[in-house]
């Protein structure tokens, strides 16, 4: 029932959280400075 919609809010939630800490090392760890 809305067992679909879970799963799908959960992948979603894992994925924005995962994207953030991508970012978040990337941010943190600008020591290869492309400037």
């Amino acid at each position: 029932r809305g067992l679909a919609a879970a799963g799908i809010i959960v992948l979603l939630v894992i994925l924005l959280t995962m994207n953030a800490i991508a970012v978040f090392l990337r941010n943190r760890y600008q020591v290869r400075s492309e400037e």
